[in-house]
């Protein structure tokens, strides 16, 4: 039966979802301050470098 497939996909996803939420913890007040502090340089260049394939990719 089709429905015992869309169930056993669910049961899979929640089991999924339930691992990832178990490795999550708090973040204590030092790793917050050095995540703040941390500087963005290379997320820029990551988005900067996705932008010009971006845009190289529409010109050809």
């Amino acid at each position: 039966m089709p429905t015992d497939s869309c169930l056993e996909s669910s049961m899979k996803h929640a089991k999924k979802f339930k691992e990832y939420f178990e490795d999550i913890r708090p973040v204590t007040d030092e790793e917050l301050e050095e995540l703040l502090n941390d500087s963005p340089s290379k997320n820029e260049r990551n988005k900067k470098l996705k932008k010009a394939k971006k845009e190289l990719y529409r010109e050809h």
